[in-house]
Parts: structure tokens; C-alpha cells; sequence
């Protein structure tokens, strides 16, 4: 639930463009990072669990800043 509380925090600062781009290059770098996380070790690890914080801290850089 922290990770909606965030959101819901900085939406009344973002406009609606910049928040679907701010969703989408956080949901994008997590997925990204879970591929070299899983393709790089070598014991599959079937439950790893990311927090979504750190990629929402990215995607609003990237969104509001750029």
C-alpha cells in the first residue's frame, strides 16, 4: 500500500501525461532489472520480490524532470 499512498501523494503535482510516463518507466525499469536479476544468477530464484519504491522514485525524475 505504499506504493499507492506515493502516488496518490504526488499526483495533485503531476498532469496526467506525466503520470502514465512516470507508471511507465517504472514498471518498465523493474521489469528490466528483474530480467538481469534473473537471467544473471545462476540459482533461479522463482519468488523474488523488488520494492517498487525505488522505481517510482526513477520514473518520477525521469517524467518531471526531463
Amino acid at each position: 500500500m505504499g506504493d499507492l499512498l506515493l502516488l496518490l501523494f504526488w499526483a495533485p503535482w503531476l498532469s496526467p501525461h506525466e503520470l502514465i510516463q512516470l507508471l511507465f518507466i517504472a514498471s518498465l525499469t523493474a521489469l528490466l532489472t528483474y530480467a538481469i536479476i534473473f537471467l544473471t544468477t545462476s540459482k533461479k530464484v522463482r519468488t523474488l520480490q523488488l520494492p517498487f519504491v525505488p522505481f517510482l522514485n526513477l520514473g518520477l525524475i525521469v517524467a518531471h524532470f526531463l
